[in-house]
């Protein structure tokens, strides 16, 4: 039976947390994990250890004045779509933790918990994105391919078309001296063209 637990700041999880407030107010928040099922809580997940830390507005990491920057959080990896709900969430934490100002250490643990608990659902995840991206790439390629053919044919009518009108053009001009059978032949001949081409 798995079960793990991880502390952050209260704003990581946002509205599980939205009844606490004040700037002095720190609050644990633990990541429980068992048999399967992954949840959040303000209490200490059964049998489990304490959390590793806690930390909230109070334990912030200071910053020389003047020298602060944020680093803009990289774009959501294609892959979360697949993930579960609570994995999803917890990633979206690691990826956002710089920019919404979380300590390092606080970073570190969101990012230990996320390994520990979503490796292999962030593993499945990947290989249905691979796939997904497969079909995808297969479909684009069979429609490159039906898209050719179809050129491929306009073209060959437009050539044998050509040659019919050619041929038609040069019997038009024997009209007076063709035979009633050769004249036969010619009118046939004119009217598979004018049906297939249209002209």
């Amino acid at each position: 039976m798995l079960r793990a637990c991880v502390a952050w700041k209260w704003f990581v999880v946002g509205p599980l947390l939205a009844f606490a407030a004040g700037a002095s107010w720190s609050q644990v928040v633990y990541l429980c994990s068992v048999e399967g099922r992954t949840y959040y809580s303000v209490q200490p997940c059964p049998s489990a250890p304490a959390p590793v830390g806690s930390v909230g507005p109070a334990a912030r990491e200071t910053r020389p004045s003047g020298s602060a920057f944020t680093k803009a959080p990289e774009k959501p990896g294609e892959h979360l779509q697949y993930q579960t709900p609570a994995c999803a969430e917890l990633s979206e934490g690691v990826r956002t933790g710089a920019s919404r100002g979380l300590s390092s250490s606080a970073q570190q643990q969101l990012r230990e918990a996320y390994v520990r608990v979503c490796s292999d659902d962030e593993r499945r995840a990947l290989q249905q994105l691979q796939s997904q991206q497969g079909r995808q790439r297969d479909l684009r390629d069979q429609e490159a391919k039906t898209a050719r053919l179809e050129q491929d044919r306009d073209k060959l009518t437009r050539e044998q078309c050509a040659e019919m009108l050619r041929i038609a053009q040069g019997k038009r001009q024997r009209l007076d001296a063709m035979t009633a059978g050769e004249r036969a032949d010619f009118d046939r001949f004119d009217a598979t063209r004018r049906a297939r081409c249209g002209a």
